[in-house]
């Protein structure tokens, strides 16, 4: 049963982001430790930008200077794990 919720989670997830297929499947190999971070990331994007849910869904592809000008999806493709927590540290930063 929590392995469906978290699968309605992500998918909901990866919808509202607009991710593609391949970056599903990236997001996927992380694991339950990257399922949990994007997760937690989601939520943060929703505190950060509560004013705006179109600038929390488009945060995600979208170039950020505190990332050398990558947008927290590149950052994740090139990092994997590590890049995903470097961005939610950053997040986590702005709370």
């Amino acid at each position: 049963m929590a392995g469906s919720v978290s699968n309605i989670i992500l998918g909901s997830i990866y919808n509202e982001w607009e991710l593609d297929e391949s970056d599903r499947k990236m997001i996927d190999e992380l694991g339950l430790e990257g399922a949990e971070s994007l997760c937690g990331l989601y939520v943060a994007l929703g505190q950060v930008f509560a004013h705006n849910p179109q600038l929390a869904a488009l945060w995600p592809t979208t170039p950020n200077k505190a990332l050398q000008n990558l947008s927290p999806l590149e950052l994740i493709r090139r990092d994997g794990m590590d890049g995903l927590k470097r961005i939610c540290n950053i997040l986590d930063q702005t709370l």
